[in-house]
Formats: C-alpha cells, structure tokens, sequence
C-alpha cells in the first residue's frame, strides 16, 4: 500500500460516495461527501454535502479541546492534515492538532445514505493527555442556517439532528458523547490518554 503526503496545497478533490463493488448504492440518491482541507483561518477538516441538491451546504467540523484550547483552524495545527491512503469511498489522513497528540482520521462512505469517521489519537507526551473533539455541524438551505437541535435516543445516546433537509431528516452519532450544557447543539466527547498509548 503506498503512503502519500498530499496536504490542502496539492490540487484535491476528497470524495466519498459508496462503491458498488463493496457496499449497498441507490442510484436514484446517492448523497456524495467530499473532505475539504483547510488553510490559515478556515477549518482544517471539514466533511461536506449537498445531500443531492436539497441543500445549500452541510458540514461537520472536528474541533480538538486540548489543555482547555479550542484547535479547529488550520493555521492552529502543529501539523496540519495530509493525505495518507485513499481508496474508492476511503480517506486516511495524519495530523497534529497539538504538539503532543498524533490523530489518524479515517472517512468511509458506508452506502449511499450513511458516512463513517473514525478518529485515533496517539499521546506523544510523558504525560497523559485530556482531549476532547467536539463535532460541530453547520447547515445551510435557502440562503439560511439551517436548524440543529440534540436528540435524546430511546437507549440514552445523543444524536445531533439536522432538520428538514428537503424530505431529509439526516442524524449524526458518536461514541461516548458527554452532555454539554452549551447554547449550540454538538457532539462531544472526552478522552485522557495515558503517555505513550493511543486510543
């Protein structure tokens, strides 16, 4: 498998939509994601749609909590995204939000209605680290911001909700989701990583 290094720089176009050679399509909506790599003051990663023209713009942002810091500008990187791996309907990326956290990032189109992410944070530190990432979402339909609202699932899990998008109503999850008592609606979760040791 060969390793790359392609950074927000090299002329990219990161997207993911489900293979039919490896997972269930529906050709009649197929909703394409493409990761954006960000420079200077914009994010640094950002997974976004149209979700077939029923919006404007849908995205969900990573930001790193780290030492009580918020990292989701590119310029606030130690290292910025680059491209590791990419296959049809895969991404791997490497980073450093901060200079004592490696993260590998890994996106997926999992059919033609769902996308996966999967985040593993290594600690380069002697000490153990306390991270947080926090998934923002934004949403834009008409020309306006869209709705967002937190969902409580029957089994107690938190769901963010992005409502009415065309006849849409698209839920985003996250494993070991910690309440916030925040006034805009995200997903957050937080994580201590022993030294040396990832997670």
């Amino acid at each position: 498998m060969r390793i790359w290094q392609l950074s927000a720089s090299d002329p990219l176009a990161l997207r993911l939509a489900a293979d039919v050679r490896q997972v269930h399509t529906d050709y009649a909506d197929d909703q394409i994601w493409e990761l954006v790599l960000g420079e200077g003051q914009s994010p640094a990663l950002a997974l976004e749609t149209r979700y077939g023209g029923r919006c404007g713009l849908a995205r969900l942002v990573p930001m790193w909590v780290i030492g009580g810091r918020a990292v989701y500008e590119a310029s606030a990187y130690a290292a910025a995204p680059i491209v590791e791996v990419f296959w049809p309907g895969y991404l791997r990326l490497a980073m450093r939000p901060a200079s004592e956290l490696a993260v590998t990032a890994e996106y997926w189109a999992m059919e033609s209605h769902a996308i996966g992410g999967r985040f593993t944070l290594r600690n380069l530190a002697s000490q153990p680290v306390e991270v947080g990432v926090d998934m923002v979402a934004q949403i834009m339909t008409a020309g306006q911001a869209g709705d967002i609202n937190l969902l409580t699932l029957d089994n107690g899990q938190v769901a963010l909700h992005l409502q009415n998008v065309g006849e849409l109503q698209p839920v985003i999850m996250m494993h070991a989701v910690t309440p916030l008592d925040e006034a805009r609606p995200k997903l957050a979760a937080r994580v201590t990583v022993p030294s040396g040791e990832q997670t």
